[in-house]
């Protein structure tokens, strides 16, 4: 049998809707070299398990799958860590939720190019389009108008947004290897592109080959961003794992984790409707042009008045 030499990594949950495509694309792959698919369903209620059954009976040399007779997610559970990275044969993972799409048929081989002849290079993103579900807009989002590295600064800075999971491809040592304090069970995305800039580089390509899928039914998007409590939980796990990398590496990368420490500090008092403690912080006094204007905006009236800005949405949900 021929060496695997990247594994593609599909969480899957209640996306029936768009997993043949995602998969389809998946297989439609076009490389010079063996690779698997290892599919986590965390126990859809939908008919996702049916269609990724069916993927494993006509293409049994690529699909390994993992049916979870429990869901996971709402345990707790970290399932990349326990269920799904312990599988992993090849030497680079890639990603891709069961919601989204990889939209090039050369995707996989164009980063495997590129990490077989940059060894000093850990993780691989790039351009992607972002599908809002809930109101159905498209956008193409580009982090350059260039192929460039990212460093660890503005990797930071960019927050776990910055890159679409479905567009990484990574070293195996990244995620297999990654010390204890970069474990987060509520997310994951993020810490890929953090730890591979400490090893070495982040490299983007100025081109899009995927499609993601915001707000989709059963995305980690809809389960999170539907109350402003969840939101500051979310903000505050990141926050508390920044503080923990800055720590375990005794604040030799400081320089970089300090601003984005601060950044989610904000954002938590955001969540928390503390407008008035915001505009008297001096990481925000200085830095007000990394939040939205929206947030801004939420800011200044809420200091103001809370009830006020309160009023305003309410007028704005009737009327929209």
């Amino acid at each position: 049998m021929n060496e695997v030499k990247v594994s593609v990594i599909c969480l899957v949950y209640n996306h029936e809707k768009y997993l043949d495509k995602c998969l389809k694309a998946m297989v439609s792959q076009k490389t010079e070299f063996p690779y698997e698919i290892i599919i986590n369903d965390d126990c859809s209620t939908d008919d996702s398990r049916n269609i990724i059954e069916q993927y494993k009976r006509d293409y049994p040399d690529k699909i390994v799958s993992i049916l979870q007779s429990e869901n996971q997610y709402s345990k707790g559970v970290d399932i990349l860590n326990k269920y799904v990275y312990p599988l992993v044969r090849g030497k680079y993972i890639a990603f891709c939720e069961g919601d989204d799409l990889w939209i090039d048929d050369n995707k996989l081989q164009i980063q495997y190019n590129y990490m077989e002849a940059n060894g000093d290079c850990f993780c691989l993103a790039h351009s992607y389009i972002r599908n809002n579900l809930s109101n159905n807009s498209s956008e193409t989002v580009r982090i350059s108008d260039k192929d460039r590295d990212f460093d660890l600064k503005e990797v930071l800075e960019g927050g776990g947004g910055m890159f679409a999971t479905a567009s990484l491809f990574v070293r195996k040592e990244v995620v297999c290897n990654m010390p204890r304090c970069f474990e987060c069970s509520s997310f994951g995305d993020f810490q890929i592109p953090i730890y591979s800039a400490i090893l070495g580089r982040v490299h983007y390509f100025d081109k899009t080959m995927c499609s993601y899928n915001y707000m989709a039914t059963g995305s980690w998007s809809e389960r999170t961003y539907d109350s402003l409590e969840k939101m500051f939980v979310v903000n505050k796990k990141v926050k508390e794992l920044l503080e923990n990398i800055n720590l375990f590496y005794n604040k030799k990368y400081d320089y970089a984790f300090a601003p984005a420490i601060s950044f989610y500090e904000i954002r938590c008092l955001l969540f928390k409707r503390q407008y008035k403690e915001i505009r008297k912080n001096a990481y925000y006094k200085e830095n007000k042009n990394k939040f939205s204007k929206k947030e801004r905006l939420m800011i200044f009236i809420g200091s103001i008045s809370v009830r006020l800005l309160d009023f305003i949405f309410k007028v704005k949900r009737i009327f929209r």
